[in-house]
């Protein structure tokens, strides 16, 4: 269930020391157990996140365009040179193969998944940068953001689970938007959501499944966490992969905010994504700011199920790139 909390208080900053405020983010959390693949495909037009490509809950607003007489062509949009990739490359000139870094990584990683999903099938990439015009004004596919995707043998029973594969390799913004392609886009590289996303001091705490309470800092790989899954808004539980950033070594700044409501206080990161509304309405009416961008008066959305993740202090849900 949603709720909506008030701030009242004006938002104020502390920093938090080593040790037992060591700042934690835990990796996208898997949402696949051992054995057969429980995945569920995505329905023809469905989103994930169902909010906007370019809002911060999902790849972010654009960058601007990159043209390939930029000096730093090669450094912005590395070829992939994948061979476990077709590239349909119907201009000639390799645009297919020019993406940023992390649509290159997210990519690489789906690549995997195909072929353990349909073993002598590739992935395919119909158009990934692109240099001609012709998507829409604020289109990511001008700064390699952006791909759009089938599998080797074009089967189109195939896409609404390949749409789903997407969104566990990590990119940011999924669309099952044509029965002919998938549609898959990232935030960008410069962005510091991408870098290392929301982070919580190390003393914040996760539900497991047995119902005991864990801090961050004594989060193990494989424990299986309470989390909101993005697509449907509903509570389940899922394995904690990896941790993006972790670092017990150096102080980091964090923002608190305090709700009018008892116990809603949080603790985290300037760049963590946060569902905000100026009037207490719907979540429909909410948009997306980092926490440093909050302020006093607007109502806060707890748990932020359409763009969340790990949730934190029984309370409080996290963006996880």
């Amino acid at each position: 269930m949603q709720g909506v909390c008030k701030l009242f208080l004006t938002v104020s900053f502390a920093c938090l020391f080593l040790g037992s405020t060591t700042r934690a983010c835990t990796g996208r959390a898997s949402q696949q157990s051992k054995g057969p693949r429980q995945s569920t495909p995505l329905t023809l037009r469905q989103r994930v996140p169902n909010v906007s490509e370019n809002t911060l809950g999902a790849s972010g607003p654009p960058d601007g365009r990159i043209h390939r007489d930029n000096p730093k062509f090669d450094e912005l949009l590395p070829p992939n040179n994948n061979a476990d990739i077709l590239y349909k490359d119907e201009e000639g000139t390799g645009a297919d193969r020019r993406m940023s870094k992390r649509c290159k990584d997210k990519l690489n990683s789906l690549a995997i998944s195909v072929m353990n999903q349909w073993p002598g099938i590739l992935l395919r990439v119909t158009e990934a940068w692109d240099e001609d015009g012709h998507h829409d004004e604020n289109s990511l596919h001008y700064e390699g953001r952006a791909v759009d995707i089938t599998t080797s043998d074009k089967d189109r029973t195939k896409y609404g689970m390949l749409a789903r594969l997407a969104v566990e390799a990590g990119f940011d913004w999924v669309s099952f938007e044509s029965k002919t392609w998938v549609h898959c886009s990232v935030k960008s590289d410069s962005s510091e959501a991408a870098k290392s996303g929301g982070c919580f001091p190390a003393d914040s705490l996760v539900t497991l499944r047995n119902g005991e309470t864990r801090t961050m800092a004594d989060l193990q790989i494989g424990d299986k966490v309470k989390v909101v899954d993005k697509s449907s808004g509903l509570v389940t539980f899922s394995d904690v992969i990896t941790f993006l950033d972790r670092d017990p070594s150096k102080d980091t700044l964090y923002r608190v905010i305090q709700t009018d409501r008892p116990g809603y206080t949080a603790t985290l990161t300037p760049q963590h994504v946060l569902y905000v509304s100026d009037t207490n309405s719907s979540f429909t009416d909410s948009r997306a700011m980092f926490a440093s961008d909050v302020h006093t008066g607007q109502y806060l959305y707890t748990p932020v199920t359409l763009a969340g993740t790990s949730l934190v202090s029984l309370s409080w849900s996290c963006t996880v790139v």
